[in-house]
Protein backbone atom coordinates (compact mmCIF):
# COMPACT_ATOMS: atom_id res chain seq x y z
CA UNK A 1 0.00 0.00 0.00
CA UNK A 2 2.90 2.20 0.73
CA UNK A 3 4.57 1.71 -2.72
CA UNK A 4 1.34 2.25 -3.85
CA UNK A 5 0.87 5.91 -2.22
CA UNK A 6 4.14 6.70 -3.51
CA UNK A 7 3.54 5.38 -7.29
CA UNK A 8 0.31 7.82 -7.14
CA UNK A 9 2.49 11.04 -5.40
CA UNK A 10 5.07 10.45 -8.43
CA UNK A 11 2.73 10.77 -10.88
CA UNK A 12 1.09 13.71 -9.00
CA UNK A 13 3.90 15.58 -8.98
CA UNK A 14 4.63 14.71 -12.71
CA UNK A 15 0.89 16.17 -13.96
CA UNK A 16 1.47 19.21 -11.83
CA UNK A 17 5.00 20.07 -12.51
CA UNK A 18 5.14 19.10 -16.58
CA UNK A 19 1.91 20.44 -17.57
CA UNK A 20 2.26 23.87 -19.13
CA UNK A 21 -1.43 24.96 -18.54
CA UNK A 22 -3.32 25.27 -15.72
CA UNK A 23 -1.61 24.12 -11.76
CA UNK A 24 -3.78 21.33 -10.07
CA UNK A 25 -3.48 20.15 -6.43
CA UNK A 26 -1.91 16.47 -6.70
CA UNK A 27 -4.08 15.26 -3.60
CA UNK A 28 -6.75 17.21 -1.80
CA UNK A 29 -9.25 15.85 0.65
CA UNK A 30 -12.54 17.29 -1.54
CA UNK A 31 -12.46 16.55 -5.20
CA UNK A 32 -13.77 19.68 -5.48
CA UNK A 33 -10.70 20.82 -4.25
CA UNK A 34 -8.89 20.24 -7.67
CA UNK A 35 -10.59 23.32 -9.42
CA UNK A 36 -8.38 26.11 -8.99
CA UNK A 37 -9.06 30.06 -8.71
CA UNK A 38 -10.30 30.99 -12.01
CA UNK A 39 -11.72 27.71 -12.88
CA UNK A 40 -15.61 26.25 -12.21
CA UNK A 41 -16.68 22.58 -12.08
CA UNK A 42 -18.31 21.61 -15.42
CA UNK A 43 -19.07 17.78 -14.43
CA UNK A 44 -18.03 15.49 -12.11
CA UNK A 45 -18.85 11.70 -11.69
CA UNK A 46 -17.98 8.99 -8.79
CA UNK A 47 -17.51 5.50 -8.84
CA UNK A 48 -14.50 2.94 -9.10
CA UNK A 49 -12.53 3.22 -11.46
CA UNK A 50 -9.15 0.83 -10.62
CA UNK A 51 -11.17 -1.96 -8.98
CA UNK A 52 -10.27 -1.52 -5.11
CA UNK A 53 -13.69 -0.87 -4.00
CA UNK A 54 -12.93 2.44 -3.15
CA UNK A 55 -14.99 5.65 -4.50
CA UNK A 56 -12.72 7.42 -7.46
CA UNK A 57 -13.54 10.48 -9.25
CA UNK A 58 -13.21 11.67 -12.94
CA UNK A 59 -13.85 15.68 -13.21
CA UNK A 60 -13.89 18.32 -15.99
CA UNK A 61 -12.98 21.81 -15.07
CA UNK A 62 -13.78 24.98 -17.51
CA UNK A 63 -11.93 28.31 -17.32
CA UNK A 64 -14.34 31.17 -16.27
CA UNK A 65 -13.78 34.30 -18.91
CA UNK A 66 -16.62 35.53 -19.92
CA UNK A 67 -15.74 36.92 -23.34
CA UNK A 68 -15.35 33.51 -23.95
CA UNK A 69 -19.52 33.14 -23.33
CA UNK A 70 -21.48 33.72 -25.95
CA UNK A 71 -25.80 33.69 -26.05
CA UNK A 72 -27.13 30.77 -28.71
CA UNK A 73 -30.09 31.82 -31.50
CA UNK A 74 -31.67 28.82 -29.82
CA UNK A 75 -31.63 26.57 -26.97
CA UNK A 76 -29.97 23.52 -27.76
CA UNK A 77 -30.48 20.32 -26.20
CA UNK A 78 -30.65 22.57 -23.46
CA UNK A 79 -28.18 24.34 -24.13
CA UNK A 80 -28.91 28.20 -23.97
CA UNK A 81 -25.27 29.71 -24.18
CA UNK A 82 -22.04 28.79 -25.79
CA UNK A 83 -19.07 28.86 -23.64
CA UNK A 84 -15.98 28.40 -25.64
CA UNK A 85 -13.42 28.61 -21.95
CA UNK A 86 -11.15 25.68 -21.99
CA UNK A 87 -11.79 22.50 -20.62
CA UNK A 88 -9.39 20.03 -18.68
CA UNK A 89 -10.10 16.54 -17.58
CA UNK A 90 -9.11 15.17 -14.38
CA UNK A 91 -9.12 12.04 -12.76
CA UNK A 92 -8.25 10.75 -9.52
CA UNK A 93 -7.97 7.40 -7.33
CA UNK A 94 -9.35 7.52 -3.79
CA UNK A 95 -6.46 6.71 -1.56
CA UNK A 96 -7.97 6.42 2.35
CA UNK A 97 -9.15 9.94 2.91
CA UNK A 98 -7.41 11.36 0.15
CA UNK A 99 -7.87 11.82 -3.65
CA UNK A 100 -4.58 11.38 -5.62
CA UNK A 101 -4.33 12.71 -9.00
CA UNK A 102 -3.44 10.27 -11.81
CA UNK A 103 -4.80 11.92 -14.93
CA UNK A 104 -4.61 15.26 -16.34
CA UNK A 105 -5.57 15.69 -20.17
CA UNK A 106 -5.68 19.18 -21.23
CA UNK A 107 -6.40 18.68 -24.91
CA UNK A 108 -8.91 15.60 -25.21
CA UNK A 109 -11.73 17.74 -24.52
CA UNK A 110 -12.47 19.85 -27.16
CA UNK A 111 -14.36 23.90 -26.66
CA UNK A 112 -17.55 23.95 -28.22
CA UNK A 113 -18.49 25.38 -31.09
CA UNK A 114 -20.58 26.70 -33.62
CA UNK A 115 -20.83 24.70 -37.00
CA UNK A 116 -21.84 27.29 -39.38
CA UNK A 117 -22.47 25.37 -42.25
CA UNK A 118 -25.08 23.65 -40.68
CA UNK A 119 -26.80 25.73 -38.09
CA UNK A 120 -25.82 23.92 -35.36
CA UNK A 121 -23.75 23.22 -32.57
CA UNK A 122 -20.73 20.68 -31.51
CA UNK A 123 -18.43 18.86 -29.20
CA UNK A 124 -21.44 19.76 -26.63
CA UNK A 125 -20.54 17.45 -23.68
CA UNK A 126 -23.32 16.65 -21.25
CA UNK A 127 -23.37 15.26 -18.06
CA UNK A 128 -25.75 12.09 -18.90
CA UNK A 129 -22.88 11.24 -20.94
CA UNK A 130 -19.73 11.88 -18.75
CA UNK A 131 -19.92 9.08 -15.71
CA UNK A 132 -18.09 6.80 -14.10
CA UNK A 133 -20.59 3.52 -14.69
CA UNK A 134 -20.87 0.26 -12.75
CA UNK A 135 -18.44 -1.56 -14.99
CA UNK A 136 -15.60 0.33 -13.94
CA UNK A 137 -15.35 2.69 -16.83
CA UNK A 138 -15.24 5.98 -17.58
CA UNK A 139 -17.56 7.21 -20.46
CA UNK A 140 -17.39 11.04 -22.29
CA UNK A 141 -19.65 11.64 -24.58
CA UNK A 142 -20.64 14.76 -26.81
CA UNK A 143 -23.69 15.56 -29.01
CA UNK A 144 -23.54 17.42 -32.31
CA UNK A 145 -26.32 18.73 -34.48
CA UNK A 146 -28.56 21.14 -36.63
CA UNK A 147 -31.48 23.10 -34.75
CA UNK A 148 -32.69 23.73 -38.38
CA UNK A 149 -33.16 20.30 -39.47
CA UNK A 150 -33.32 16.41 -36.93
CA UNK A 151 -30.21 15.84 -37.99
CA UNK A 152 -28.22 14.90 -34.71
CA UNK A 153 -25.38 13.07 -33.93
CA UNK A 154 -23.72 11.11 -30.72
CA UNK A 155 -20.36 10.04 -30.04
CA UNK A 156 -19.27 8.02 -26.64
CA UNK A 157 -16.36 7.08 -25.77
CA UNK A 158 -15.35 4.13 -22.93
CA UNK A 159 -12.26 4.15 -21.29
CA UNK A 160 -11.32 1.23 -18.76
CA UNK A 161 -7.97 1.00 -16.22
CA UNK A 162 -5.66 -1.32 -17.35
CA UNK A 163 -2.54 -2.27 -18.21
CA UNK A 164 -1.66 1.15 -15.69
CA UNK A 165 -3.27 3.01 -18.20
CA UNK A 166 -6.99 4.36 -19.06
CA UNK A 167 -7.34 2.53 -22.63
CA UNK A 168 -10.21 2.95 -24.73
CA UNK A 169 -11.86 -0.60 -25.51
CA UNK A 170 -15.28 1.55 -26.47
CA UNK A 171 -16.85 3.26 -29.40
CA UNK A 172 -20.27 4.40 -30.10
CA UNK A 173 -21.82 6.39 -32.74
CA UNK A 174 -25.40 7.24 -32.96
CA UNK A 175 -26.63 9.02 -36.22
CA UNK A 176 -30.38 10.19 -36.20
CA UNK A 177 -31.84 11.59 -39.71
CA UNK A 178 -34.76 9.30 -40.39
CA UNK A 179 -33.36 6.44 -39.90
CA UNK A 180 -31.49 5.95 -36.62
CA UNK A 181 -27.97 3.99 -36.94
CA UNK A 182 -25.84 3.28 -34.36
CA UNK A 183 -22.57 1.92 -35.10
CA UNK A 184 -20.22 -0.06 -31.94
CA UNK A 185 -16.56 -0.72 -31.85
CA UNK A 186 -14.97 -3.29 -28.99
CA UNK A 187 -11.46 -2.54 -29.25
CA UNK A 188 -11.17 -5.32 -26.41
CA UNK A 189 -12.65 -7.97 -29.40
CA UNK A 190 -12.18 -5.87 -32.52
CA UNK A 191 -15.57 -6.64 -33.07
CA UNK A 192 -18.01 -3.48 -34.71
CA UNK A 193 -21.29 -3.61 -34.22
CA UNK A 194 -24.51 -1.87 -36.68
CA UNK A 195 -27.81 -1.33 -35.57
CA UNK A 196 -30.37 0.28 -37.56
CA UNK A 197 -33.85 1.93 -36.89
CA UNK A 198 -35.59 2.10 -39.94
CA UNK A 199 -39.17 3.97 -39.83
CA UNK A 200 -41.85 1.37 -41.36
CA UNK A 201 -45.62 3.09 -41.31
CA UNK A 202 -45.16 5.10 -37.95
CA UNK A 203 -43.11 2.30 -36.13
CA UNK A 204 -39.26 0.95 -36.67
CA UNK A 205 -37.66 -2.33 -37.86
CA UNK A 206 -34.53 -3.21 -36.50
CA UNK A 207 -32.15 -4.45 -38.48
CA UNK A 208 -27.88 -5.80 -36.98
CA UNK A 209 -25.01 -6.38 -39.01
CA UNK A 210 -21.39 -7.49 -36.96
CA UNK A 211 -18.36 -7.35 -38.30
CA UNK A 212 -14.57 -6.50 -37.45
CA UNK A 213 -12.33 -4.00 -37.51
CA UNK A 214 -9.37 -3.37 -40.21
CA UNK A 215 -6.28 -2.71 -37.87
CA UNK A 216 -7.15 -3.39 -33.82
CA UNK A 217 -5.45 -0.07 -32.11
CA UNK A 218 -4.75 0.72 -29.03
CA UNK A 219 -5.45 4.34 -27.21
CA UNK A 220 -4.16 5.77 -24.27
CA UNK A 221 -6.45 8.58 -22.67
CA UNK A 222 -3.26 10.85 -21.10
CA UNK A 223 -2.01 11.35 -24.24
CA UNK A 224 -5.15 11.37 -26.25
CA UNK A 225 -6.04 15.00 -27.81
CA UNK A 226 -9.47 16.19 -29.37
CA UNK A 227 -7.77 16.07 -33.15
CA UNK A 228 -6.70 12.15 -32.62
CA UNK A 229 -10.46 11.90 -31.47
CA UNK A 230 -11.81 12.54 -34.43
CA UNK A 231 -9.45 10.77 -36.14
CA UNK A 232 -10.70 7.87 -34.52
CA UNK A 233 -14.00 8.70 -35.46
CA UNK A 234 -12.82 7.48 -39.18
CA UNK A 235 -12.36 4.19 -37.85
CA UNK A 236 -16.07 4.11 -37.37
CA UNK A 237 -17.42 5.82 -40.44
CA UNK A 238 -15.24 3.22 -42.08
CA UNK A 239 -17.06 0.12 -40.11
CA UNK A 240 -20.15 2.02 -40.72
CA UNK A 241 -19.57 2.23 -44.71
CA UNK A 242 -17.93 -1.58 -44.96
CA UNK A 243 -21.35 -3.09 -42.98
CA UNK A 244 -23.89 -1.38 -45.44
Amino acid sequence: MRLHKLFLLFIGFLLTSSASGVDIKPTVTKAEDFVPKGWKLHHITHGDLNQDGEPDVALVIQGTDEKKIFPLDYRWFGVAELDSNPRVLLIAFRLNDTYELVLKNEQVLPNPKGIESLSGYGNILHKGKFEITSRNTLKIGFYYGDHCSVTGQENSYTFRYQNNRFELIGLDSTFAYETIETTSINYSTGKVFLTSEVPVFGGYVTHHKEGRIKTKQTYDLQTLDFRQMEKILVEIYAARHDLK
